[in-house]
């Protein structure tokens, strides 16, 4: 969302505002760590008589479900995952849903027992803005006691990100096996996967493939050439262990499997001998169709986010006045 910043203003064009020019403004510059040359300004003004103009609302929540400019996400009641996602207003679903795998010796959990009472546990709505929406799964650690955030959703225009949270180290302190990933639907058929592995890209068509599980690929992509193209970026890093990529396309019945029994693109992490504290962050971007390998400037978006310093300026008597407004600043990703 930098394209909502614009040029440096002169020192001497302010907003023909009287209340605003009583007040210091502040600059705020943003950068792309990544090129750090590049810098984009927004200015914040102070003023009770300032008219709000501002009328696009980049995403919204209702009915457990987010709405970004680019995605439509419908998320579980008393469940923390999600199993519907549409891309670009297509009206279909690209998604079975998300996964969860956690075995140690013969214990062993997946997402499905994961499910709550509303009572227990449920999202709640934290935020909707006009620039994000943040919802949080909340559930009691036992019964009767005290809730404790799951997973936290921040949802953007075309990004929506998670902070996972599954702490069971008072039970253990490792486990055996952690699995994170997003199972496709049999709509994305005819996509292309990519990841750091695979930079040439694999056809989605329910038949296995040799997609490298070491080392780490940090992102994956799926591009349907109609459709839409998702790319997720996981850090897996504070899960300890040795994480490797994750990938399965294979639409032969599996019994034992979750959603719809079969695999397609299911994309994600695996990590051996995780920490019984389970926290990570995953991002997902929701791009046009037939998008090429993109996957690595993405993460690149995720793992070094913009950056914003702001300096005082205070007006004086021979500055220029401008059309008095109120903005909003969403330094949140590009």
């Amino acid at each position: 969302m930098a394209a909502d910043c614009g040029d440096l203003a002169p020192a001497s064009q302010w907003l023909n505002n009287a209340e605003a020019r009583g007040y210091p403004r502040y600059v705020i510059t943003v950068t792309d760590p990544q090129h750090p040359q590049q810098h984009c300004y927004v200015y914040l003004y102070r003023s009770t008589t300032l008219t709000q103009t501002v009328t696009r609302d980049y995403v919204n929540y209702s009915a457990y479900t987010v709405t970004g400019g680019a995605y439509k996400l419908k998320l579980v009641r008393g469940n923390l995952i999600t199993d519907h996602l549409e891309l670009n207003g297509n009206g279909t679903n690209i998604l079975d849903r998300t996964k969860v795998r956690i075995q140690q010796g013969s214990f062993s959990i997946t997402e499905a027992d994961l499910d709550f009472t509303e009572a227990d546990g449920d999202w709640r709505l934290v935020h909707d803005g006009l620039v994000r929406v943040i919802i949080q799964f909340s559930a009691r650690e036992e019964e009767g006691g005290s809730f404790i955030t799951l997973l936290t959703l921040t949802g953007y225009n075309g990004l929506f990100h998670e902070q996972i949270t599954l702490d069971f180290s008072s039970l253990l302190s490792t486990f055996d096996l952690f699995r994170y990933s997003a199972d496709l639907s049999a709509a994305m058929k005819s996509a292309t996967y990519y990841d750091a592995n695979t930079p040439s890209g694999v056809r989605v068509d329910g038949d296995p493939d040799a997609v490298p599980a070491t080392p780490l690929s940090p992102w994956n992509q799926a591009s349907h050439p109609t459709l839409g193209t998702i790319v997720q970026v996981i850090d897996p890093s504070p899960l300890g262990g040795t994480p490797e990529t994750y990938y399965k396309d294979d639409d032969s019945w599996d019994g034992q499997d979750t959603g719809d029994h079969k695999s397609y693109a299911d994309p994600g992490v695996l990590v051996r001998s995780a920490n019984a504290n389970i926290v990570f962050q995953a991002w997902y971007y929701a791009l046009g169709p037939g998008q090429p390998n993109v996957g690595a400037t993405y993460a690149g978006y995720a793992t070094h986010p913009l950056q914003a310093e702001t300096s005082r300026e205070v007006y004086s008597s021979g500055a220029t006045p401008t059309p008095g407004h109120t903005t909003y600043l969403p330094l949140v990703t590009r």
